[in-house]
């Protein structure tokens, strides 16, 4: 999935929260614990077989929010004109601690539902996945950060490798109780879980699986106003990671999110980019599109 530069300001505070290091060996994400919390989440980056552009063009359907102009747990409202918007905000931390005692405490929890135990469980178990690759690099890393691995590598200890394997499972679980914060993290990084590409080649249906359920949360995010959301959509029509590639929805949906995010002088300098190679009646129509994807997710 492409990482683009509107997504750095989450990646850099994740990463100061000790979530995003590289995919560890440690465990076979593959595998399912006989707690694990149902299907699994297991991912790919081989993109065959992507859904049909016009299968998912549909724009989001307006969403009756159960709180107009408040912003969901760990975002913030945007502001301005288009009340619903809402971008990242305080960001759900890692527990701190050993692993095994956060499993214990969250996972009954996790289980019967609570989203933000399911996602704090992710983040525990994500530290200890991170481990093993984070260690090899502690000749090129500062103080702070060595000691940072360290802590990881002592609070993962004896940490069951069936129960690291369900990470993403609990991400999955947590953003289909509705936990934003949960589904543009599973949107963004949740293909991690397949590992290397000949796992993801053994593993066709776990690829499929991932992008239906990716996809899904990002629309769903998106139809309730988050910008994050709006800006992978168009990022995914633009490139064809999830979806095949529809330059006038890429556009469209970055139009939608510079509407309720950005001031006018950056919103034009933003789009001038994707509108080369469209012609001056699909700049207009995608910008009638994303018109309408703003009023429906954010007014």
């Amino acid at each position: 999935m492409p990482k683009n530069i509107l997504l750095v300001s989450i990646t850099v505070a994740a990463l100061a929260l000790g979530f995003l290091a590289g995919r560890s060996d440690l465990a076979d994400l593959n595998g399912v614990d006989a707690k694990a919390p149902g299907g699994t989440a297991s991912t790919g980056r081989d993109r065959s077989d992507k859904p049909d552009t016009q299968a998912t063009a549909e724009l989001p359907q307006k969403v009756t929010k159960s709180a107009p102009g408040v912003a969901p747990k760990g975002m913030r409202l945007v502001g301005g004109a288009y009340p619903n918007a809402f971008e990242y905000g305080d960001q759900t931390q890692a527990p701190t601690g050993p692993v095994e005692d956060a499993w214990t405490r969250l996972e009954p929890l996790a289980r019967a539902g609570d989203p933000d135990a399911a996602l704090q469980l992710h983040a525990a178990l994500y530290r200890c996945l991170n481990a093993a690759d984070s260690a090899n690099m502690i000749e090129s890393v500062n103080d702070a950060v060595l000691a940072s691995i360290e802590q990881d590598l002592r609070d993962c200890k004896g940490v069951d490798k069936q129960k690291i394997a369900t990470a993403f499972d609990w991400l999955l679980r947590a953003a289909n109780a509705g936990s934003i914060e949960a589904a543009i993290r599973y949107a963004y990084i949740g293909d991690e879980s397949l590992g290397s590409k000949a796992e993801m080649i053994a593993n066709p249906e776990a690829t499929i699986r991932y992008r239906e359920n990716a996809l899904r949360l990002l629309q769903s995010s998106a139809a309730q106003g988050s910008v994050e959301a709006l800006s992978m959509l168009s990022d995914e029509y633009r490139s064809g990671g999830l979806v095949k590639q529809n330059p006038v929805l890429a556009y469209a949906y970055k139009y939608a999110q510079s509407l309720v995010s950005l001031p006018n002088a950056a919103r034009e300098e933003i789009l001038a980019n994707l509108g080369q190679g469209l012609s001056t009646s699909e700049i207009e129509l995608a910008r009638d599109k994303g018109r309408q994807i703003a009023e429906r997710c954010c007014r």
